[in-house]
């Protein structure tokens, strides 16, 4: 029996009605697609739902190089403002926010990317201690 398994933008007609009228900010990076291979930030630009993005290290395209300090820049295909979450340092422009509080939201967005990485890289220790049968092997964390 052949399963598939959809992520959250490959079920995006289904919850585009609740989502109409919304101005979403997307935590974004390269490998955000759906199973077609399409851009996430594309997908959702061109249904109107999109006022920024979030980038982690690299970009949400990949057009930064490990490492890059990039507080802020413009994507080239969408032309959304695009705010750097990696190093911890994230600084939201109050015009892109219609109401609210950007330094609220600028910290809730850094405690989400780290996070993430905090349990990723708890993840990758115990998948490499089950493969390496829970030997420690230098540079690999």
């Amino acid at each position: 029996m052949k399963r598939t398994v959809n992520s959250g933008i490959d079920n995006l007609s289904t919850i585009l009605p609740t989502l109409q009228g919304a101005k979403l900010g997307l935590i974004t990076n390269p490998t955000g697609m759906d199973k077609h291979f399409h851009s996430t930030i594309d997908l959702l630009h061109g249904e109107g739902l999109l006022s920024c993005l979030f980038s982690p290290e690299h970009g949400v395209r990949g057009e930064h190089q490990a490492g890059a300090k990039v507080q802020f820049y413009t994507d080239d295909r969408t032309g959304l403002p695009v705010h750097s979450t990696y190093g911890g340092n994230l600084h939201i422009d109050k015009s892109v926010m219609e109401s609210g509080d950007a330094e609220m939201l600028q910290d809730l967005v850094i405690t989400a990317v780290n996070e993430a990485v905090r349990v990723g890289r708890a993840n990758l220790e115990r998948e490499m201690a089950n493969i390496s049968g829970g030997i420690r092997l230098p540079g690999m964390f």
